[in-house]
């Protein structure tokens, strides 16, 4: 195996397993683990939601985007998982692929499906969105998730299985 001398950055959209699987190659690897919207909520002391509900998405972006790229300007490197949103952000995105070693962990809109009921009760855009407004969501954001330079499909895949790939790329 090689020596990780980057960051890596799991990107994807809400609920394909990045930080449970980042928790894992970090622990493999015997890295750093940080989660950039578990950073936001221990800064400001609410959960990502309750930041939505009291300050709005701008301001959660604004912090979010400051803990990331402070976590990429760090000589260590580390494992960190990104929120679904944070790599649609253009500065964020450029600085992950260049300055980190960013994977899209690549789930199918029918296997995403499966987990939505059980991500609702968290996760602000699905409780303001259609499944239509979602799905449109979820192929926008796919085209810049595919801007990674690598790509996991998860489907199918148990958890060790893509912390195992993760490893070995």
């Amino acid at each position: 195996m090689k020596t990780q001398n980057k960051t890596i950055v799991l990107v994807g959209f809400m609920g394909v397993g990045k930080t449970t699987i980042g928790k894992k190659v970090a622990k493999a690897l015997d890295l750093t683990f940080n989660d950039s919207d578990k950073l936001v909520e221990e800064k400001v002391g609410l959960t990502v939601k309750e930041i939505f509900d009291v300050h709005g998405e701008i301001y959660f972006r604004g912090l979010e985007e400051a803990m990331i790229l402070s976590c990429l300007s760090e000589d260590q490197p580390q494992v960190l998982a990104l929120g679904g949103g944070a790599f649609i952000n253009d500065r964020i995105r450029e600085v992950c692929i260049e300055k980190g070693d960013a994977i899209f962990l690549k789930i199918s809109w029918e296997e995403w499906k499966k987990r939505a009921d059980d991500l609702r009760p968290t996760r602000p855009l699905l409780q303001k969105n259609s499944e239509d407004e979602i799905h449109t969501l979820f192929e926008a954001r796919q085209q810049l998730y595919s801007q990674a330079p690598t790509t996991i499909v998860t489907d199918n895949l148990t958890i060790e299985e893509i912390v195992e790939a993760i490893q070995q790329r």
